[in-house]
């Protein structure tokens, strides 16, 4: 069991809308649903989820992984990194 001073880190990433299969099959739904273009319900969708209105990447989520497995993030833990295009920002 790691303990005090073990060096064991957790921490969550939590990211916004990312492009995967899952995503599209919710945008192609919501194109049916609305009666949109496929690009109309993307744009309504991320501008709900993802402020900024473009998808979150997997670059960018595994590049915030990477930098927590180095030695600069050791003193970072029991945090909640959002990766959400400014979501909580607009909460």
């Amino acid at each position: 069991m790691a303990g005090l001073g073990s060096g064991v880190t957790c921490n969550a990433i939590c990211p916004a809308l990312i492009k995967t299969k899952l995503a599209i099959e919710l945008i192609e739904k919501a194109t049916k649903r609305w009666g949109v273009s496929f690009e109309e319900a993307k744009k309504r969708i991320l501008s709900t989820i993802n402020p900024s209105g473009k998808f979150v990447t997997v670059e960018q989520v595994a590049e915030l992984a990477s930098f927590l497995c180095t030695p600069a993030a050791d003193q970072i833990t029991g945090a909640e990194l959002p990766v959400d295009a400014g979501l909580w920002a607009k909460l």
